[in-house]
């Protein structure tokens, strides 16, 4: 009977030692995550705080567009006015030309009646009138 309370004491001793073995096994495993949980921690903070830059980088970047959008819209507004007013002073062009070319007509009619006019006296004159 001692040497089966022996065989027991042993029995129960080694599952003791077993069970001590796998709770520091546990433990450590436990140790492992909560550094694995941490490092994952850091990395999620870290992240959150990329993606709120990111955020403020966009807004920027919208505003800025928002600027740009507003300058070529009136870059276009001018170019429009521009070619507006190059059209009328193209109209205008044409109207002057044809005014010079009316005017250089009306000279050459005139020139004509002018030499006419000159033949004419010098004809009376020759003739004694």
């Amino acid at each position: 009977m001692v040497k089966r309370a022996d065989e027991r004491q042993d029995t129960v001793g080694e599952s003791i030692n077993l069970l001590t073995k796998m709770i520091e096994h546990h433990e450590q495993r436990l140790d492992g995550v909560h550094a694995e949980q941490s490092n994952a921690d850091e990395r999620i903070a870290a992240l959150a705080d990329a993606q709120i830059r990111t955020e403020g980088a966009l807004k920027e970047l919208s505003a800025i567009q928002s600027n740009a959008d507003e300058r070529i819209a009136a870059l276009a507004d001018a170019q429009i006015r521009t070619e507006a007013s190059q059209s009328h002073a193209d109209e205008r062009i044409a109207a002057l030309a044809d005014a010079h070319i009316k005017t250089e007509e009306a000279l050459a009619k005139l020139t004509e009646k002018l030499h006419r006019l000159a033949d004419t006296v010098e004809r009376h004159i020759k003739e004694g009138h």
